[in-house]
């Protein structure tokens, strides 16, 4: 498993790199917590190292120190809890050196509860470490791996009577359990309850799991896949069980099943912070969406998100209204005033006055096609890049 791996797992989906970008494909041994400055003698090389809130809030705790002590020791990265009661800030001079050490420097939110992170890292790990010794695991080289071996995983699946030379998409299947002590036995249930509804579908699957996590590979159709995932979250997902499902966009090459993985669980990512009510993601047709979650740098979406809402935002906090939930709810009743202020519970005049102080503040005229769009985008902006994914706390740490 490597840093950049990390980033994938659904419970570090509001985690965002703050340094050391170079230094993502650190091989990860383990992962360490540390409860004190002195971690020295805890460590053997290649750990993940995660800063706990009893070193953050220590007195000698010093950012820079640990970065050179992670440096010297060769662990793998760091993790940091990030937020007001956190970490706020990482100077410059930090994120330089660990730039230059290749160091991957982590952020999370510091309300993610650490037990969380490290079973799914702790898995995600010996998931890995087992399948390595096991060829008839068809997906791990396709999660974890630098690279896919066409011909191993035409041969793998040769053996398995699986046909991988027509179009494959991955898809993702991530629950969460009310009782965590019943997890690991209820998953087994699970994936064969959704082998069983894909041989009813007469539908081809390859199916694997680690930690709370499925992971499928399939050349079905989208029209089929959509019945038999409609039947599964029906049947056999628990009320006591949350799932939500995502669906990487197919793939003609075996060599682009990497970037489908990748794509389904960024809408995992979507789902569980609940910016879809549906419970299962279709990376093909978030539209817009995928281009925002492709973008290497959200530094250029962020800034014009912040240009346009601002304003807005600044006016909620200050004067106790209602401008952002106003305009939000217009957009999504298709810019009908009567259907908002039922939602809302307000007069249609109430939602027309905000409107035009809402065109106040930022400048736009809702009446122009093209500055009605530049509202949409930056509400697109706000809902799936920064609000659903803690970026508000992340963002500080970055200046």
């Amino acid at each position: 498993m490597q840093c950049k791996d990390i980033l994938l797992l659904p419970t570090l989906a509001r985690a965002k790199l703050i340094a050391g970008k170079s230094g993502l494909g650190n091989p990860v041994r383990w992962c360490y917590k540390a409860e004190t400055m002195e971690f020295a003698d805890w460590v053997h090389g290649r750990e993940l190292l995660i800063i706990s809130s009893a070193v953050i809030s220590s007195r000698d705790f010093d950012i820079e120190r640990v970065v050179k002590e992670a440096i010297r020791l060769k662990l793998s990265g760091v993790l940091l809890l990030v937020g007001e009661e956190y970490i706020q800030r990482v100077p410059g001079s930090v994120r330089a050196l660990a730039d230059r050490h290749r160091l991957p420097m982590i952020g999370l939110p510091g309300k993610i509860p650490l037990v969380d992170v490290f079973e799914e890292i702790g898995h995600a790990i010996a998931y890995q470490n087992m399948e390595t010794h096991r060829s008839g695991d068809l997906l791990s080289g396709i999660i974890f791996g630098d690279s896919v071996n066409k011909e191993l995983l035409e041969y793998q699946a040769k053996l398995m009577g699986y046909e991988v030379q027509r179009p494959q998409r991955i898809f993702m299947v991530h629950i969460r359990f009310d009782n965590p002590a019943l997890a690991a036995e209820r998953m087994q249930e699970i994936r064969e309850q959704l082998r069983e509804h894909f041989q009813k579908g007469k539908c081809p699957v390859v199916l694997s799991s680690f930690n709370c996590n499925l992971i499928g590979m399939t050349s079905g159709e989208q029209q089929k896949l959509e019945g038999i995932f409609s039947c599964f979250m029906d049947d056999s997902i628990g009320k006591e069980e949350d799932c939500r499902l995502g669906v990487g966009s197919i793939c003609h090459t075996v060599k682009d099943l990497k970037e489908s993985f990748q794509e389904a669980s960024r809408c995992i990512a979507l789902a569980e912070n609940s910016v879809s009510e549906s419970p299962v993601l279709w990376f093909d047709q978030l539209g817009f969406i995928r281009v925002l979650l492709s973008l290497e740098n959200q530094e250029a979406p962020l800034q014009f998100m912040q240009q346009i809402l601002g304003p807005i935002l600044r006016y909620d906090e200050t004067s106790g209204g209602h401008l952002m939930e106003t305009v939000q709810t217009w957009f999504s009743c298709d810019e009908n005033m009567k259907l908002a202020a039922e939602r809302l519970f307000t007069h249609p005049n109430t939602i027309k006055y905000r409107l035009v102080q809402v065109e106040k503040l930022t400048g736009l005229q809702l009446s122009k096609n093209r500055d009605k769009l530049e509202l949409q985008n930056a509400l697109l902006i706000r809902n799936y890049l920064y609000q659903n994914r803690g970026n508000q706390s992340l963002d500080s740490v970055l200046y």
